[in-house]
Protein backbone atom coordinates (compact mmCIF):
# COMPACT_ATOMS: atom_id res chain seq x y z
CA UNK A 1 0.00 0.00 0.00
CA UNK A 2 2.90 2.33 0.70
CA UNK A 3 4.03 1.80 -2.87
CA UNK A 4 0.77 3.24 -4.17
CA UNK A 5 0.82 6.18 -1.80
CA UNK A 6 4.37 7.08 -2.75
CA UNK A 7 3.53 6.94 -6.44
CA UNK A 8 0.65 9.35 -5.86
CA UNK A 9 -1.95 6.79 -6.79
CA UNK A 10 -5.17 6.28 -4.90
CA UNK A 11 -5.96 2.73 -3.85
CA UNK A 12 -9.38 1.53 -2.87
CA UNK A 13 -9.70 -0.38 0.39
CA UNK A 14 -12.69 -2.71 0.63
CA UNK A 15 -13.83 -5.10 3.32
CA UNK A 16 -13.93 -8.87 2.82
CA UNK A 17 -17.71 -9.00 2.68
CA UNK A 18 -17.79 -6.37 -0.09
CA UNK A 19 -15.16 -8.27 -2.06
CA UNK A 20 -17.09 -11.52 -1.61
CA UNK A 21 -20.31 -9.83 -2.73
CA UNK A 22 -18.58 -8.42 -5.83
CA UNK A 23 -17.17 -11.88 -6.68
CA UNK A 24 -20.61 -13.44 -6.25
CA UNK A 25 -22.13 -10.85 -8.60
CA UNK A 26 -19.46 -11.49 -11.22
CA UNK A 27 -19.98 -15.24 -11.03
CA UNK A 28 -23.76 -14.85 -11.28
CA UNK A 29 -23.36 -12.55 -14.27
CA UNK A 30 -21.08 -15.09 -15.98
CA UNK A 31 -23.57 -17.88 -15.34
CA UNK A 32 -26.42 -15.82 -16.77
CA UNK A 33 -24.44 -15.07 -19.91
CA UNK A 34 -23.63 -18.74 -20.28
CA UNK A 35 -27.27 -19.80 -19.90
CA UNK A 36 -28.36 -17.25 -22.49
CA UNK A 37 -25.78 -18.62 -24.92
CA UNK A 38 -24.21 -15.36 -25.94
CA UNK A 39 -22.73 -16.86 -29.12
CA UNK A 40 -19.20 -15.72 -28.37
CA UNK A 41 -16.21 -17.24 -30.13
CA UNK A 42 -15.40 -19.36 -27.06
CA UNK A 43 -18.77 -21.08 -27.06
CA UNK A 44 -19.01 -21.31 -30.85
CA UNK A 45 -15.83 -23.33 -31.37
CA UNK A 46 -17.22 -26.32 -29.45
CA UNK A 47 -13.95 -26.87 -27.61
CA UNK A 48 -14.26 -28.92 -24.41
CA UNK A 49 -12.17 -28.44 -21.26
CA UNK A 50 -11.93 -30.71 -18.24
CA UNK A 51 -12.75 -29.15 -14.87
CA UNK A 52 -10.10 -30.02 -12.29
CA UNK A 53 -12.67 -30.13 -9.49
CA UNK A 54 -15.67 -32.01 -10.91
CA UNK A 55 -13.73 -33.83 -13.69
CA UNK A 56 -16.44 -33.08 -16.27
CA UNK A 57 -15.68 -32.14 -19.87
CA UNK A 58 -17.48 -28.85 -20.37
CA UNK A 59 -17.74 -26.18 -23.05
CA UNK A 60 -15.40 -23.20 -22.82
CA UNK A 61 -18.39 -20.96 -22.11
CA UNK A 62 -18.78 -22.62 -18.70
CA UNK A 63 -15.31 -21.47 -17.63
CA UNK A 64 -14.10 -18.05 -16.61
CA UNK A 65 -11.76 -16.65 -19.26
CA UNK A 66 -9.01 -16.24 -16.64
CA UNK A 67 -9.30 -19.91 -15.72
CA UNK A 68 -8.79 -20.91 -19.34
CA UNK A 69 -5.95 -18.46 -20.04
CA UNK A 70 -3.96 -18.52 -16.81
CA UNK A 71 -4.50 -22.07 -15.58
CA UNK A 72 -3.34 -25.00 -17.62
CA UNK A 73 -5.21 -28.20 -18.24
CA UNK A 74 -5.66 -30.04 -14.99
CA UNK A 75 -5.90 -26.83 -12.96
CA UNK A 76 -8.81 -24.96 -14.54
CA UNK A 77 -12.17 -25.07 -12.78
CA UNK A 78 -15.63 -24.37 -14.15
CA UNK A 79 -17.68 -21.43 -12.89
CA UNK A 80 -19.86 -23.63 -10.67
CA UNK A 81 -16.86 -25.23 -8.96
CA UNK A 82 -15.18 -21.85 -8.42
CA UNK A 83 -18.42 -20.55 -6.93
CA UNK A 84 -18.75 -23.50 -4.55
CA UNK A 85 -15.07 -23.20 -3.54
CA UNK A 86 -15.51 -19.51 -2.73
CA UNK A 87 -18.62 -20.27 -0.69
CA UNK A 88 -16.82 -23.07 1.19
CA UNK A 89 -13.86 -20.79 1.92
CA UNK A 90 -16.15 -18.06 3.21
CA UNK A 91 -17.97 -20.56 5.43
CA UNK A 92 -14.66 -21.88 6.81
CA UNK A 93 -13.51 -18.34 7.58
CA UNK A 94 -16.78 -17.63 9.38
CA UNK A 95 -16.44 -20.79 11.48
CA UNK A 96 -12.83 -19.93 12.35
CA UNK A 97 -13.86 -16.41 13.34
CA UNK A 98 -16.65 -17.75 15.54
CA UNK A 99 -14.26 -20.18 17.23
CA UNK A 100 -11.78 -17.40 17.93
CA UNK A 101 -14.53 -15.19 19.36
CA UNK A 102 -15.70 -18.02 21.65
CA UNK A 103 -12.14 -18.56 22.79
CA UNK A 104 -11.79 -14.85 23.65
CA UNK A 105 -15.14 -14.81 25.41
CA UNK A 106 -14.25 -17.83 27.53
CA UNK A 107 -11.08 -16.11 28.75
CA UNK A 108 -13.03 -13.20 30.21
Amino acid sequence: MQKYLKAGQVCEITCKSCVAKREEEQISKSLEQTKVGDGSADSADGELHECAACKKNLAAALFNKNQLRNKGPGKQRCIECVKSAVNAENAALAVKKDEEMEKVRSCE
